[in-house]
């Protein structure tokens, strides 16, 4: 048994007292800091917070109608909250009105020409080159309908355009930074647990350890609250996306410029989905780290305490899910992935018909 090999397991010698002497000097100057921060703002800059990495991120969001919480730029993150009279509300609401009326004009023209050949397009097949303001009047016809043509409207055009990109985009880089900031976390639970086995560590400092690691979980916790359905969304429309995109893969295109879009947009959209999995599934994999530097402690050093600690870090599964389905692992990437594998090779057998036809002219 481990517990019999400690004959005196309450004897420290005087070097083990003034290690412990030493970490609570250390302890209470970390307390006396944050209390400073908490009471000065200007020291939180000194601080390596969560919050003052995003910032920026949260900034160009809300340029671009997201986010709208207001205080972003204070030093406290206390102080960022969601305020309905604010300029990021205000912004925000803008660009759904603007995006309303955008979606409204096409729903309408839709309904009532109808979705064929004809409503589709129009066919120059005399033109070799395209004017710029017949390129804009075709191409944002919704917009340049109710308003005239002049530069103005012109970046509002493309600015709309270039918003309603990112808006696409900020689902994933948000669960990115979020995955990223929390494996932080636990990378470093990790580092202290490491240290602590390299050495004798008494149960009180193994039971702190194991407090802090609880207060982690529950920021996880809380997290995983507020996120699982953000995470859903996410998963979901990057697998529709991508089965529409692999839908038409065997599909002949007329020009070069066609094909190259399409490979460019469909291993963008395979390298987002990777890079979400691969970042969330970090939370999970630095969750484990502890459970791993636990197994080197001596017999001698194994205490109760250290017991509890063990359980505690294999019992409960840390990381991120949609809405409990699923996980966001390594593993559950590699499964959708084979699965859309799947899914291609029974569209390849579906068309090997439709490869073969030619393509007919849409302009003859």
């Amino acid at each position: 048994m481990r517990h019999s090999v400690l004959k005196h397991p309450f004897e420290c010698d005087r070097n083990i007292l003034s290690l412990l002497k030493a970490k609570r000097r250390q302890r209470r100057a970390a307390v006396e800091k944050k209390w400073r921060c908490a009471a000065n703002a200007e020291d939180l800059e000194q601080l390596d917070t969560f919050h003052r990495a995003v910032r920026p991120y949260l900034c160009l969001a809300q340029v671009f109608g997201m986010m709208p919480l207001a205080n972003v730029l204070s030093r406290s993150p206390h102080r960022v909250q969601f305020q309905l009279r604010s300029y990021a509300t205000c912004l925000s609401v803008l660009f759904l009105l603007l995006g309303g009326v955008k979606t409204m004009r096409l729903a309408t023209k839709l309904i009532q020409g109808g979705l064929n050949a004809k409503s589709m397009g129009k066919c120059q097949p005399n033109a070799t080159q395209i004017p710029f303001k017949e390129y804009m009047m075709k191409e944002f016809a919704d917009i340049f309908e109710l308003v005239p043509y002049n530069y103005i409207f012109i970046f509002y055009a493309f600015f709309l355009n270039g918003t309603f990109t990112l808006i696409c985009n900020f689902m994933d880089t948000f669960i990115i930074l979020i995955s990223l900031g929390l494996s932080q976390r636990f990378q470093q639970m990790a580092t202290r647990v490491l240290n602590a086995v390299e050495r004798y560590v008494p149960d009180v400092e193994w039971h702190e350890i194991r407090m802090h690691h609880i207060l982690l979980c529950e920021l996880m916790d809380l997290v995983e609250a507020n996120m699982s359905n953000i995470v859903l969304i996410s998963c979901l429309s990057n697998i529709y996306f991508i089965c529409n995109k692999l839908l038409t893969i065997f599909t002949k295109l007329h020009y070069p410029i066609n094909y190259a879009y399409y490979w460019y947009s469909l291993l963008y959209l395979l390298c987002r989905t990777c890079a979400v999995f691969i970042c969330a599934s970090k939370i999970h994999e630095a969750s484990l780290l502890p459970l791993t530097a636990l197994s080197m402690v001596s017999s001698e050093h194994w205490t109760a305490e250290v017991q509890r600690f063990s359980h505690q870090l294999g019992s409960h599964y840390i990381g991120l899910s949609g809405l409990g389905l699923f996980h966001l692992t390594r593993r559950s990437f590699f499964g959708m992935m084979t699965t859309l594998v799947y899914y291609e090779f029974m569209l390849l057998q579906l068309d090997a018909k439709n490869n073969k036809d030619d393509l007919s002219n849409l302009c003859g």
